[in-house]
């Protein structure tokens, strides 16, 4: 469908050019076919991750477990992300809405909500950019751990080197 717009895109301006500017965007069109001329137009850079993967550990069900990966544009044009999906349904990406500028970085913050009898889970989070290859893929783990009627275990964060959080587990006080 993209690639649908920016033919359709390209056919507007070249129909609003006069003399050989149209012409060499018809030419060139023919010569190297839609798709090949769409995807040249379209300029490519590079990008880093902090992390490729982050492992939660012991998690509980009921509570959301948020992670921020950070993203580097490392190359000289504007990065855009254009999607992140989730193998799952209880993992959530949220991407930047804008573009990234050469050097700056952004974050592509993943909630993880576990659900009952996951266990030992992996999930991963698919990016779509302007780069080549064009998908990078994001991994999150977790162990989670099943609610026990009236013994559920105490989600407690304690703040941890830098600025990641670490997560710990405890029982629930004794009444």
């Amino acid at each position: 469908m993209k690639k649908l717009a920016y033919l359709f895109a390209i056919a507007v301006l070249a129909a609003c050019q006069s003399g050989n500017d149209s012409g060499e965007i018809s030419s060139r069109l023919a010569q190297e076919g839609t798709e090949d001329f769409v995807e040249s137009e379209i300029r490519t850079t590079t990008l880093s991750f902090n992390k490729m993967e982050h492992d939660f550990g012991n998690v509980v069900v009921g509570e959301d477990y948020t992670f921020k990966f950070i993203v580097k544009n490392t190359g000289q044009s504007p990065l855009l992300i254009e999607d992140a999906k989730a193998s799952c349904g209880c993992t959530v990406p949220d991407k930047p809405d804008g573009p990234i500028q050469p050097g700056k970085s952004d974050e592509i913050v993943v909630t993880f909500s576990p659900k009952p009898g996951q266990g030992v889970t992996s999930k991963t989070i698919t990016v779509t950019s302007n780069t080549n290859p064009k998908i990078t893929t994001l991994t999150i783990r977790a162990n989670v751990l099943e609610s026990m009627t009236g013994d559920q275990p105490k989600k407690e964060q304690l703040k941890g080197s830098g600025t990641q959080t670490e997560t710990f587990l405890s029982p629930k006080p004794a009444q």
